[in-house]
């Protein structure tokens, strides 16, 4: 029987990643936050 491949992410490299996208853009915790929120209250 074959190995099932797992899918794994590496969430500390994706963490990273946003983090330097966040602050490339000058954005935030507390912006990206209130952005999620008025997007959130666009969807039907």
């Amino acid at each position: 029987m074959e190995k099932e491949v797992k899918n794994s992410l590496n969430w500390k490299e994706i963490g990273q990643r946003f983090r330097d996208l966040r602050r490339g853009n000058n954005y935030t915790q507390s912006h990206i936050s209130e952005l999620s929120s008025q997007q959130r209250g666009n969807i039907p």
